[in-house]
């Protein structure tokens, strides 16, 4: 996922994932030029959080957490 420590709906979203017992991996466009990079090839924005599944962005906290749910409930 990427991120910015500045970000309150990646709050939203980690916090959800953590309540799911998911973890998953960050990049800080902050401080990682090349994630930042990443992050606008992807997407043409630097908008956080920004999941990214089966090469398809998903932007939005409330739809991250909705896929997070689903991916969840598959899993168990």
């Amino acid at each position: 996922m990427m991120m910015t420590r500045l970000a309150p709906h990646l709050a939203r979203a980690v916090r959800h994932a953590r309540g799911l017992g998911l973890e998953l991996p960050m990049k800080d466009t902050l401080q990682d030029p090349s994630a930042r990079k990443e992050l606008i090839e992807h997407t043409g924005r630097t908008q956080v959080p920004m999941l990214l599944i089966d090469g398809v962005p998903l932007l939005e906290s409330a739809d991250i957490n909705t896929w997070l749910d689903a991916y969840a409930s598959r899993a168990a």
